[in-house]
């Protein structure tokens, strides 16, 4: 899925980009000295080359050198304000930077103002299952479901793409409907584009091509990429790509984050009170992405943190929620409609009373998520512990079945041979969310046990 030239080295990309960040105002203070981009286990990242004090600033982008619906303004007519959400913007403008790129002869452009920075996102994006699930498909496929034009070539099929789409059949279910979800937001922003991009003027698309493959490459970047920023649009839409501060990886529990000022965003080392650790000599510069258990980290990004490392894994459990419910009726119905009100449906630790109390026990529910009372009745924490215990024990026999599924399927590749790194790659991750979720249950029924 490779759509450009070999990727620069390193020391070249990290020399470009400061290069070009000069260009602008204040740019050649843009990133500290002391800060300098290597390559990492994650892939690239940024290092501290020696001890740094608190609340030192390390980079600081210009505002001008964002890329977002408000530098692309200029770029682009006025009605993609109000037709294209930001990610659809982003992506549209970096997936044509994609195609001039491969023309030797494309006449320099306006749009090209960003094109140092771009060229330094990534390439290709493997282990996101999105990668998976649309180059898995054969080109007649890709076609059918995209609606891709004649004279697109869509995006190559993947070698061995029958082992992908097993992969992809084999997900644990949390990670399942997090797939479909990014798949469907993909799907639905390249049919917009390309509707938008199609009924412009040959001058308004000023010789661009918009492609298939162009398009997944970079929309991938920049679901991946962005980071928060307010443009003054809906929350959605507040979001930028920032050269430099892309470049920081993720790490769980920090809470040093980037920071938009009227002239630059920027960040800096943590401050002298902060709980984060304070950055030395080959430290690496990290933020949290967000409190993310592993399967949407999966899925959205392409990576996991592992068993007992993400404090925010869990078990979804709606689904059994509602089938318990289900069996009480009209009060089942009302409490599951108080736990939406109260915005708790869906986390794990739902307590699911089994009995059918009277319609104005319910009252006690309300107190019970507001923080007014710790229980409701020594009968109800039983029937709790009960409904838990069917919950769990439901689950954990599903999650062996499927992780014996999983195993089966990749132990059957490996005796096959010719399973690829990236895949068995791919592969070790799905399985950590499987058993990582099955251990999640066997604590929560031992926790049960134990307090009886």
């Amino acid at each position: 899925m490779t759509l450009s030239p070999p990727a620069p080295t390193t020391d070249e990309i990290w020399r470009d980009l400061l290069t070009w960040l000069s260009t602008f105002e204040n740019g050649s203070k843009a990133v500290n000295p002391a800060v300098q981009l290597v390559d990492t286990a994650a892939g690239r990242g940024l290092v501290a080359t020696t001890s740094i004090s608190s609340s030192t600033p390390l980079i600081q982008v210009p505002v001008a050198a964002l890329v977002n619906p408000l530098t692309l303004a200029p770029l682009y007519p006025s009605s993609f304000a109000r037709l294209l959400t930001s990610t659809q913007w982003l992506s549209l403008h970096l997936s044509l930077q994609s195609s001039r790129w491969r023309r030797p002869d494309a006449e320099k452009n306006p749009r090209d103002r960003f094109s140092t920075f771009l060229r330094t996102l990534p390439l290709e994006f493997p282990s996101v299952p999105l990668s998976w699930a649309v180059a898995a498909k054969t080109l007649e496929e890709q076609r059918k479901e995209f609606e891709l034009k004649e004279g697109d070539p869509g995006v190559p099929v993947l070698e061995h793409k029958e082992r992908w789409a097993a992969l992809l059949r084999h997900l644990p279910k949390s990670c399942q409907w997090r797939q479909v979800d990014v798949h469907n937001r993909f799907r639905n922003d390249w049919l917009l584009v390309t509707k938008v991009w199609d009924v412009l003027s040959p001058e308004e698309q000023a010789g661009d091509e918009l492609l298939f493959a162009d398009f997944l490459l970079a929309w991938l970047n920049v679901n991946t990429r962005c980071v928060y920023y307010d443009i003054g649009g809906k929350t959605s839409d507040n979001l930028t790509l920032a050269p430099v501060i892309d470049m920081i990886n993720h790490k769980d529990g920090l809470n040093t984050t980037p920071v938009a000022g009227a002239l630059a965003l920027s960040f800096s080392s943590p401050p002298y009170a902060s709980s984060d650790p304070p950055l030395s000599k080959g430290s690496e510069l990290l933020f949290s992405y967000g409190p993310h258990e592993d399967p949407m980290l999966l899925t959205e990004y392409g990576f996991t943190l592992g068993s007992r490392t993400n404090a925010y894994n869990s078990v979804k459990i709606d689904d059994e929620v509602a089938a318990l419910f289900a069996k009480q009726g009209d009060i089942g119905k009302a409490k599951q409609q108080i736990l939406e009100d109260e915005s708790y449906w869906g986390l794990l630790h739902l307590r699911i009373p089994s009995s059918t109390p009277p319609p104005s026990s319910l009252e006690k529910w309300y107190d019970l998520l507001a923080g007014v009372r710790d229980t409701i009745s020594t009968q109800n924490e039983k029937a709790v512990k009960a409904s838990l215990t069917e919950i769990g024990e439901k689950l954990e026999e599903e999650f062996g079945v499927g992780l014996r599924k999983f195993l089966e399927m990749r132990d059957g590749w490996v005796r096959v041979g010719g399973v690829g790194k990236t895949l068995m790659e791919c592969a070790d991750m799905v399985r950590g969310v499987w058993k990582e979720e099955s251990r999640i249950v066997e604590e929560v029924l031992q926790g049960l046990e134990s307090q009886e």
